[in-house]
């Protein structure tokens, strides 16, 4: 989907947001903006939360009001139109000078949203990475072994790392972590997404987040890690393996598994640990 670039200023007034187009100037929203009968239109599928409004000023200067309800908190309404802007091909870069407000939202796209995780997902995240994890690698590690620590969820958490693909009336369905690796290059590991949700181009969508984000920020490369058997063969793993490079992924090398990570002594047989790439210059 082709979106326009936008840049839009959200201040706090009581119970009312402001928006403004910053891109002209910091001229506001006005009749001769491309995006204004856009944003209309967007405000009438946004639903019973808020009310997106016009009005005109002194100076004949024509803005949009966004009023939500008392039973809707700031971040939700801002969700809530950020959604309904990117699904009618609007690219907003939000800016909050007023208001402390973590923007959850980072991108919709078909059936869910995705978004930073949360600490009230923490429980739901790691029976979701834990379960798959088990029946993908558990042949791999011994008993009980965790993907997906406390530890590791607070460290992910603490630095903004780990995404939630969240489908509605369905809760939290995938997630990925995205991790900087350097000063021009980003990584996405654990990739999961419940299986009664596979197929629908959820993980696909994930990576592309991922991708999508490493390219804004500038970045050489996207890197990913692929851990599976070394002397026996695995479908799964080599299901996985062919599908990234069908996206792109170029096989780089093989590596030292316990070089990378300090539990590797939970391995019960003798694994291959090989990157691969994604060049995005």
């Amino acid at each position: 989907m082709m979106t326009k670039p936008c840049v839009i200023e959200f201040y706090q007034g009581n119970s009312t947001l402001f928006l403004f187009d910053v891109t002209k100037n910091g001229r506001l929203l006005d009749s001769s903006n491309e995006l204004y009968q856009e944003i209309l239109t967007c405000s009438e599928t946004i639903g019973p939360v808020m009310n997106l409004y016009q009005k005109t000023d002194r100076n004949q200067k024509t803005y949009f009001i966004l009023k939500y309800f008392s039973s809707a908190s700031v971040d939700y309404a801002i969700e809530k139109l950020m959604a309904v802007l990117f699904n009618s091909g609007i690219q907003c870069t939000l800016k909050t000078p007023q208001i402390a407000v973590e923007i959850l939202i980072m991108e919709v796209t078909g059936e869910v949203i995705i978004r930073h995780n949360q600490l009230s997902d923490k429980e739901s995240l790691k029976d979701m990475v834990n379960e798959v994890y088990s029946q993908c690698e558990g042949h791999l590690w011994i008993a009980n072994h965790e993907r997906l620590t406390e530890e590791r969820f607070m460290t992910y958490h603490s630095k903004k790392e780990l995404l939630v693909a969240e489908a509605p009336n369905s809760g939290i369905v995938g997630c990925v972590v995205m991790s900087w690796t350097g000063n021009d290059a980003k990584e996405l590991s654990m990739l999961v997404v419940k299986p009664d949700f596979r197929g629908r181009g959820i993980g696909r969508q994930l990576v592309e987040y991922v991708i999508s984000s490493a390219r804004t920020d500038k970045c050489r490369c996207v890197s990913l890690e692929l851990l599976y058997p070394a002397n026996q063969p695995d479908p799964w793993k080599k299901g996985l393996r062919k599908w990234y490079e069908s996206i792109g992924f170029e096989f780089v090398k093989n590596v030292d598994f316990q070089l990378y990570f300090q539990d590797s002594a939970d391995l019960v047989q003798e694994v291959t640990f090989s990157i691969f790439e994604k060049p995005l210059l």
